[in-house]
């Protein structure tokens, strides 16, 4: 009788055993899951920004391709880019500019005052330059953490 009791214990605790050590590998490969699933989702997003910052600022840009309306320009201390249209004979500018760790973008009547930090914040980015290499060509240089992109646009301006 001890026998047989002392059996079904050995058998309790090695069932035991075997469930925690289930336990223990299913937290692992989660954890493991989970980890891997926040480094790929990082990359990604950083990729993101990447691309799409330099995406906007292009088309951006190329809407407004006519002679004298892109320039590039200073709001306080930061240097903008300005982009000049007229809509119903008033005249517009929207500036693309780095402030505060994001490409902001601003619009407005051309005879308004506004400051650094007005505007829509557009991307996360760690700066950003313009540059005119030529007479039409805009070279662009986006910042995002240690990763510098440039992008040359030729302005075909009317």
């Amino acid at each position: 009788m001890n026998v047989k009791k002392q059996n079904h214990t050995v058998d309790t605790v090695f069932i035991i055993t075997i469930f925690l050590v289930f336990v223990m590998s299913t937290f692992f490969v989660l954890a493991t899951g989970a980890n891997i699933y926040k480094n790929i989702s990082g990359r990604i997003d950083k990729r993101f920004n990447e691309t799409t910052s330099l995406s906007y600022i292009s088309n951006k840009v190329l809407s407004y391709n006519e002679r004298g309306k892109v320039y590039i320009s200073k709001l306080d201390d930061i240097q903008a880019l300005t982009l000049e249209q007229s809509i119903s004979g008033e005249k517009y500018v929207t500036m693309l500019y780095y402030y505060n760790g994001k490409l902001m973008e601003i619009t407005c009547k051309k005879a308004e005052i506004f400051a650094k930090g007005d505007g829509a914040d557009i991307l996360d980015i760690s700066g950003l330059e313009f540059e005119y290499i030529s007479d039409n060509l805009l070279k662009i240089t986006v910042y995002n953490s240690d990763i510098k992109n440039d992008m040359f646009i030729y302005l075909n301006c009317n």
